[in-house]
């Protein structure tokens, strides 16, 4: 039988983030609930993959090898920029 995935509500999405004390700690899991990330592609991002000013984020290293760009996310940049 196939198991149902089930997803945090965004109520419990910002419980959650509440619970972060650390303001990188906070936006590295943001951006992994937010844009469905591994923990080695959050890692390995750089200052050239946040493309701030264009509200765009490049996802080069991920494990598939396959590169992906994604509009910033509002919340997503003021906690990169904190």
């Amino acid at each position: 039988m196939p198991q149902t995935i089930k997803y945090l509500t965004p109520t419990e999405l910002k419980k959650f983030l509440n619970k972060i004390n650390k303001d990188r700690d906070k936006a590295m899991f943001y951006l992994m609930y937010l844009y469905g990330m591994r923990c080695s592609e959050v890692v390995r991002l750089t200052i050239q993959d946040l493309r701030l000013n264009d509200n765009r984020i490049f996802i080069t290293a991920s494990k598939n090898g396959i590169s992906r760009e994604n509009i910033l996310d509002k919340t997503a940049k003021k906690l990169i920029q904190k």
